[in-house]
């Protein structure tokens, strides 16, 4: 073998073992980066997901105790006139791992919140009377989005259902009617 012929192969074979080791370092990368990727977004979607159930559980127990404020003609219960509070979102989290859809929705729904505490306000001035039953519709209607979007993203990242009808009460049967209630109200004012 002539000396041009082994250092040709020296240098083709040279050149393929670092493209080859090259490629294989990126391979492994990029894999980690997704792998990492999806742990990110399951571990925010699970505390997103809590953080909203939690603001749905609060709604619903405003909504069982008016009711129960109601009834008893004001010797049990409690009367409110505003939603409960949503927890800050997590800071530190990496919202961009999280699939676009459920992170428009976590991130527009505190815009509802403002918009739920006003359309309740609005009747501070005209009918006080009114309140109570606008703050059960927007607590309804506020935290069954909230019930709604913590159930999709347990769904889509595979993180088990949470289900407290076993350890208390149906929330949905106290949400939904409501919900349901507020966005028809909301269709007849804007027909």
């Amino acid at each position: 073998m002539e000396l041009s012929t082994i250092l040709t192969l020296s240098f083709s074979t040279g050149f393929m073992t670092a493209v080859f080791t090259q490629a294989i370092g990126w391979v492994r990368e990029a894999r980690h980066e997704k792998l990492a990727a999806g742990r990110d977004a399951r571990y925010l979607a699970i505390r997103l997901a809590v953080i909203l159930e939690r603001f749905a559980i609060n709604c619903a127990e405003n909504i069982v105790a008016q009711d129960m404020y109601r009834e008893s003609g004001g010797h049990a219960g409690i009367r409110h006139s505003t939603l409960p509070d949503l927890p800050p979102y997590p800071d530190e989290a990496d919202w961009k791992a999280l699939e676009p859809d459920f992170l428009a929705r976590a991130l527009t729904f505190r815009n509802e919140l403002p918009l739920a505490d006003k359309a309740i306000a609005f009747w501070e001035e005209i009918e006080r009377d009114c309140i109570p039953q606008e703050c059960d519709q927007q607590c309804g209607k506020c935290g069954y989005i909230a019930w709604v979007l913590a159930g999709d993203m347990r769904r889509h990242y595979n993180l088990g259902a949470f289900d407290p009808k076993q350890a208390s009460w149906d929330i949905v049967n106290t949400l939904k009617p409501l919900h349901d209630e507020a966005l028809e109200r909301a269709s007849e004012r804007a027909a």
